[in-house]
């Protein structure tokens, strides 16, 4: 009787496995499902509004747009603006479906545990990474076109003909992953299912084009689009890399190997072809996915861990095992899950601690939505409402009215909110400006008729670059066609200028051009009076090439020596070393880019020279090809009181007299008082007063590093006395909010300063080192 009605054909049995088979569906179809993020000022937000108004205004991708993302990025950024919320739900409803409906399919053949458990591990981990969910679908509409009986039908490969087609228009790596995955169905099948091979590569084609055309793209601008994202790819690897924890490189290192053994073993229930193709699409989706996570290796780690997982729980159906010889193949997939649960711990992003946590909160907030729709959406105006009255610039406002303007930097969300008429040039964030062919784009249209009468620059970079690195070409152009109107919050207002202009770039004469030794030190005095310009070619050798396809190229710093025989180091990609920068006067705020535009005041640099770590230095060629160039820029007749533009250090007794953050400095609160967040990595120098003999003030975490889901891993504030080559550290204190209570909160220092005269340094360093994620430090009374 008990083995009756335990039986897998009892008519209970089937029921309790149909009522798993309905929640899990349900609970997936929720978790794939996300509301609009809601809109903002900073970097996230600003590209994603940005390819909204992009797409409905009818630019060209690839011509007027160039940016990681297709036409339909906007889906990926899912950033509320104001008139997108309806495409946006919608999207996400049939998204959440029809992944669903895809995922219940491919994992209809595994034992009901196995199956919920593979789609509560998607539901937790993947739903929570987007461009890893999207690649792994690309993954699944592949490998179902390769099953034995996708040949004796057309139903599928026209379904995963438009749904690669889809995928692909909206991220240039989609849609190198679906072009490489139909490719590889196509060589897979031919010879075999002709009907199904033509099939699908008919219907991706006339389907990418189609929907190319109905995005409002024309078919003209498509090798633009190709052409132009594939030079953004390959700068975003040069540019972009950040350090990876050792702990989280060795975990991923072993998944990888593992994932690579698992190929090499036997698997059945398919045909030799299909075998093949599926660890080809296999391979190139950890790839892809390990590219992603490890170029630029902080929260993007969590891109990569969660690819695995979610790689884990399906490499059963995509490879099944041959015959009964399960063991060490099940052995394998344990252990690569588990290596990738323990590495989420890495990523700053999401822990497996908090998943379930996450999933609950996205679950009742979209269940609360749902309640009360119109209520909901009312919040969103709300919110855009809020955060319109709170926009600075009204003054800026005024001034430029309905005249088209343009913004340098990548805090650009704010045009849209004051509803000015933005008039962007094709890579519209400075940072990502990563090439010369990218920068001699932006040049261009700055000498085109097309040009904005007005610029709103905010001098800002990312990860230590120095900051004339980024749109170094428009940043050049910028004094020989505009002029500086004003200063507000931040911003530099500048005009077209009224007269003709020529339609070249500002004129550079030639000073200096050599090979020197990697490790040498190129002195810049050849022209101290007028701003210099540098480029360096510094080429990889075939190991280097071979490091950067698989994985990126070690990082590169730049040593600048100012007149004072201080040391400015920064980042230097070397990609953009190449188109060339403003190397002297020495440029690292908005300050010092206005005393370089009115020739007054300005800092010159003495000398430059390259760091490499030396166990990288096989990576490089032994020489480095230099080119310096003076800038003949035009003469300015106007005088500027620098004071009024330098930042206000209200509760500071001083300010100081160079700052060096992670991010742009801004003011906040922390337990009610005021303070300045300088985001580790940070350095704030202060050229200390004769009769000055001590220092104190206040330091710590803003609360949403290590609470409301931040997941800072701490840092060590510093307070160094320099006098020369003395060196002496006054005060130091390592901070972990997340894990002790005692070090939330501002916390006080003060300490007695040496009797001889000399500069004092407060630093911020993250911890580990590289590990920068919610690092949301501050100073404060200083």
């Amino acid at each position: 009787m008990v083995l009756a009605v335990l039986s897998r054909s009892s008519p209970l049995i089937r029921g309790l496995i149909f009522a798993g088979d309905a929640i899990s569906a349900i609970a997936l179809c929720a978790a794939l499902f996300r509301l609009p993020d809601p809109p903002g000022l900073d970097l996230d937000p600003s590209w994603s509004i940005a390819l909204t108004h992009a797409f409905f205004s009818g630019r060209q991708f690839g011509q007027d747009v160039v940016f990681t993302f297709g036409p339909l990025g906007f889906l990926l950024g899912n950033t509320f603006e104001g008139s997108n919320f309806t495409v946006l739900v919608f999207w996400q409803a049939i998204k959440s479906l029809g992944f669903t409906l895809l995922l219940l399919s491919a994992t209809a053949s595994l034992t009901a545990t196995v199956r919920w458990l593979s789609l509560a591990v998607i539901a937790l981990f993947v739903s929570n990474f987007q461009d890893t969910l999207y690649l792994l679908v690309i993954l699944l509409l592949a490998e179902r076109c390769l099953r034995e009986n996708s040949q004796r039908g057309d139903v599928w490969p026209v379904i995963a003909g438009i749904g690669l087609a889809l995928l692909a228009l909206i991220k240039f790596t989609l849609f190198l992953f679906a072009s490489l995955a139909v490719v590889v169905v196509l060589v897979a099948t031919l010879s075999v299912a002709r009907r199904c091979a033509v099939t699908l590569g008919v219907v991706f084609i006339c389907s990418l084009l189609g929907l190319w055309v109905l995005a409002g793209q024309h078919l003209y601008a498509l090798p633009d689009y190709l052409f132009n994202s594939w030079h953004v790819t390959q700068g975003y690897v040069e540019a972009m890399g950040l350090e990876p924890p050792a702990v989280a490189m060795i975990k991923a290192l072993v998944v990888l190997i593992l994932l690579s053994v698992f190929l090499c073993l036997p698997a059945g229930r398919k045909p030799f072809q299909s075998r093949t193709a599926v660890r080809l699409l296999v391979a190139i989706y950890a790839l892809l996915a390990w590219k992603h996570g490890f170029i630029r290796a902080e929260t993007h780690m969590g891109y990569f861990f969660a690819a695995m997982l979610g790689l884990v729980v399906l490499l059963p159906v995509l490879l099944p095992p041959a015959g009964r010889s399960s063991a060490v193949p099940a052995a394998i997939l344990i252990t690569c899950g588990l290596l990738a649960l323990w590495g989420l711990d890495d990523s700053h992003s999401l822990t497996p601690v908090r998943a379930v946590e996450v999933l609950r909160e996205r679950l009742s907030g979209e269940f609360a939505a749902l309640q009360d729709l119109r209520g909901f959406r009312t919040g969103y105006d709300r919110k855009l409402r809020d955060l319109m009255a709170t926009c600075p610039l009204r003054k800026t406002q005024a001034l430029i009215g309905q005249d088209s303007v343009d913004v340098l930097g990548h805090d650009l969300a704010i045009v849209y909110l004051l509803g000015l008429n933005y008039s962007p040039r094709p890579v519209f964030q400075s940072y990502s400006v990563y090439t010369p062919e990218l920068a001699e784009l932006n040049q261009s249209y700055y000498l085109s008729d097309r040009a904005p009468n007005y610029v709103l620059q905010r001098l800002q970079t990312i990860d230590g670059r120095l900051v004339t690195l980024d749109d170094s070409l428009v940043l050049a152009l910028l004094p020989a066609y505009y002029e500086f109107v004003h200063e507000e919050d931040g911003y530099l207002l500048w005009r077209r200028k009224q007269s003709e202009v020529p339609k070249v770039p500002p004129l550079r004469q030639s000073l200096a051009n050599g090979k020197t030794s990697i490790a040498g030190e190129i002195s810049l005095n050849q022209g101290l009076a007028r701003p210099l310009w540098l480029q360096l070619h510094l080429q990889p050798t075939w190991l280097g090439r071979l490091r950067s396809l698989v994985y990126k190229p070690p990082l590169v710093r730049l040593s600048i020596t100012d007149e004072d025989g201080r040391e400015w180091i920064h980042r230097l990609p070397l990609s953009q070393a190449r188109t060339g920068f403003i190397v002297s006067p020495l440029v690292r705020d908005a300050v010092d880019y206005l005393k370089l535009v009115h020739l007054q005041d300005a800092r010159p640099a003495r000398s430059f020279r390259i760091m490499i770590d030396p166990k990288h230095r096989k990576y490089f060629e032994k020489n480095l090809n230099y080119s310096l160039s003076a800038i003949l820029l035009p003469e300015s007749e106007s005088i500027i009181n620098w004071a009024i533009y330098r930042p206000g250090y209200q509760h500071f007794s001083m300010s100081p007299e160079a700052v060096e953050s992670f991010a742009p400095p801004i003011e906040s609160e922390i337990e009610g008082r005021p303070v300045m967040i300088f985001h580790a990595p940070s350095f704030l120098w202060f050229t200390v007063p004769a009769n000055a003999h001590r220092v104190s003030g206040a330091f710590g975490f803003v609360s949403g590093a290590y609470s409301e889901g931040g997941q800072t891993q701490g840092a060590t504030f510093r307070v160094v006395w320099s006098a020369g080559q003395n060196r002496a550290v006054l005060f130091e204190r390592n901070m972990d909010p997340m894990r002790s209570a005692s070090d939330r909160g501002l916390q006080a220092f003060g300490v007695e300063l040496p009797e001889s005269t000399g500069q004092l340094l407060l630093e911020i360093t993250p911890w580990p080192p590289g590990n920068n994620g919610w690092c949301w430090t501050a100073w404060s009374e200083i």
